[in-house]
């Protein structure tokens, strides 16, 4: 039994804690993200909290929360560095928003100096932001002050690791922020490379960490073949491969245009993908975004709940006009829509508002508010949008009387005359 035991023990990473607030604090979200896992968490009456975590090579959590001061909502962070089998303790102090947190074991002492160190360097320079000529020597402060902190409290070799990379991210965000053209190599270069900093197990606790990989690896190749070769070379963390590389995909699936040359490039890039053949059909759908596109075969709902295709309206003009309850440039379109609809004149010309909203409540109640009539149609999903590569609402369509895409981004009806006109002329 006590081997057993003992076994189970170093599967698991005890975190135990105490909120202590002022009379004024609440905290409303207390939660845990370690590198796959996300949790919230719940404290006694006393303000004391107890989570067992599943063990993991990196023994590093992030605990994260939302408290309230008078009317004034706040956010704490801080990342925790665990121990197999034993058991770690963090008396957290909330007062005037602002988090000060106290640890007996050395890692964690650690963790807590830089943090402390850290908030109150980067709230000094967001102030009092330095000329662009001092920016380099300023931030050089963070790695100088991970080490001055490593060499002070002699933390785990892991915990100095994490120390490093957090003053090397920290680094970054500050050079983003702060300078006022793209960095440059100068700015950087007292930064070890990207993979060195961030070819870690616990990447996914930094804020901003795909960010920098995607932007390292758009500085060194430009097509996105070249991009995952360059990723499948220079980092060995498998989450980072295979996150990274998706989010590759699918911004080239957003970036690029349906053809057939793109599809079969697509195509090659998804080899390793499970869900490949969605992928695939996904961008297939964009052709529909395409000039000359067939109408997009979509059953659509009516008030009523009646089924209807946008081909029941073949031998006439379609202007179709997505939009949503929620989105108030929509909404002020509609007045200007309601007097297009009055003022032109044409048996061949019809006039359809898609609503993208989810909750089916609200889109008939803005219906009603707006006392819109005539062809009024919900999507039942979110297919259609991403079918239509609809970046935003509103949207309007123009097709054809033979059922092709006219024009993808029609005008506005707020653009009066221009699309009036426009609409006149169509034979």
């Amino acid at each position: 039994m006590l081997l057993c035991f003992a076994c189970r023990s170093k599967q698991e990473n005890p975190f135990t804690g105490t909120l202590r607030v002022d009379g004024n604090t609440v905290v409303e979200t207390l939660g845990i993200q370690t590198p796959d896992t996300l949790l919230y968490v719940t404290t006694d009456s006393t303000g004391r909290f107890f989570v067992s975590l599943p063990f993991h090579e990196a023994a590093f959590c992030r605990l994260f929360g939302v408290a309230t001061t008078g009317k004034e909502r706040w956010q704490f962070a801080t990342p925790v560095a665990l121990q197999a089998g034993k058991a770690v303790h963090l008396d957290f102090y909330l007062t005037d928003n602002r988090t000060s947190i106290t640890a007996i074991d050395r890692n964690n002492r650690a963790l807590q100096m830089f943090r402390e160190w850290s908030e109150v360097k980067t709230r000094n320079l967001w102030k009092n932001p330095p000329a662009e000529t001092e920016l380099a020597s300023q931030l050089a402060s963070f790695p100088s002050e991970a080490l001055r902190i490593i060499g002070e409290e002699h933390p785990g070799h892991s915990t100095a690791d994490f120390l490093n990379t957090w003053a090397s991210i920290e680094y970054l965000s500050l050079a983003h922020n702060l300078s006022s053209r793209k960095m440059s190599a100068t700015l950087t270069a007292q930064l070890p490379a990207i993979p060195q900093i961030l070819d870690v197990p616990y990447w996914q606790l930094f804020y901003g960490s795909s960010l920098y990989i995607i932007e390292y690896l758009q500085q060194n190749a430009s097509e996105p073949e070249d991009q995952i070769r360059i990723l499948q070379e220079q980092f060995r963390t498998p989450e980072i491969r295979t996150k990274v590389t998706r989010q590759i995909i699918e911004r080239y699936l957003r970036q690029h245009p349906y053809s057939e040359e793109h599809l079969a490039r697509l195509e090659k890039l998804c080899q390793e993908q499970i869900d490949k053949e969605q992928l695939l059909q996904q961008f297939r759908d964009k052709r529909y975004a395409s000039p000359g596109a067939p109408l997009p075969e979509v059953v659509f709902e009516d008030k009523a709940g009646n089924k209807h295709r946008l081909t029941e309206f073949s031998g006439k003009y379609i202007y179709i006009d997505l939009w949503a309850s929620w989105c108030g440039p929509c909404v002020a379109e509609v007045p200007y829509l309601k007097k297009l609809e009055k003022e032109l004149k044409r048996k061949d010309f019809v006039f359809v508002s898609i609503s993208l909203d989810e909750k089916r409540r609200n889109w008939e109640k803005k219906l009603e508010q707006l006392e819109m009539h005539g062809h009024q149609w919900i999507v039942p999903n979110a297919d259609f949008a991403n079918m239509m590569n609809i970046k935003g609402i509103p949207h309007f369509m123009l097709y054809g009387k033979d059922g092709k895409l006219l024009e993808y981004n029609a005008s506005r009806p707020s653009s009066g005359e221009v699309l009036k006109s426009r609409l006149d002329r169509l034979p």
